[in-house]
């Protein structure tokens, strides 16, 4: 029959791409995040959080976990913020599996070398724009030859709350971002959900 044979393929892809190193990837981004709250724990507005596709029950092989950071309103800029954290990540985060750290345009990307594959953590420096709002500024990297580092207001629970998926839309979402990724298809998976 036609639909089993569907659903069939589509089952062996969710199979296929089940991100199986997971929760020891998890568990590197927990340690990491304590580090970060021992380092800034008198700046920080909160412990730092988890985002992204581990937290909503989306990752796929391959997907990074996201650790927001969100500082107080009164610690500086939010280039100053972002300037610390990459020190932080730089300079003074030790951990025998990191083999890079990249600057990003909104964050820092750890690789680490987490059950013989290479998996990143994002670590996301935040400002709060007035505490206590939840509003935060996320920090927006040179784009261009001549452009200059800036910034956008952002709120990272609302965004969070916005997207509730039921077990249907997840297994759509994480066909779609197998697809996006065996197409070498640029969007991102951000729209992907907003689309399901």
């Amino acid at each position: 029959d036609k639909t089993s044979g569907i659903a069939g393929y589509l089952n062996h892809k969710l199979r296929a791409c089940r991100d199986e190193s997971a929760k020891d990837t998890l568990e590197k981004a927990n340690y990491l995040r304590e580090e970060l709250y021992k380092r800034f724990s008198k700046q920080l507005a909160e412990y730092p959080t988890l985002h992204g596709s581990a937290v909503k029950g989306l990752s796929i092989e391959g997907s990074d976990i996201d650790i927001q950071v969100a500082f107080k309103q009164n610690t500086g800029t939010i280039a100053d913020v972002y300037q610390m954290v990459d020190d932080f990540c730089n300079q003074e985060y030790t951990d025998n599996s990191l083999t890079a750290v990249r600057t990003q345009k909104h964050s820092l990307g750890l690789s680490f070398k987490v059950a013989n594959k290479e998996r990143r953590i994002d670590v996301v420096p935040l400002r709060q724009v007035n505490n206590g709002t939840g509003d935060n500024y996320l920090f927006v990297g040179n784009s261009s030859l001549f452009g200059s580092p800036t910034y956008k207001k952002t709120n990272p629970k609302k965004q969070l709350a916005a997207l509730n998926f039921t077990l249907k839309q997840k297994r759509i979402i994480k066909l779609l971002k197998a697809w996006k990724i065996e197409n070498s298809i640029s969007i991102k998976s951000m729209h992907l959900e907003y689309l399901v």
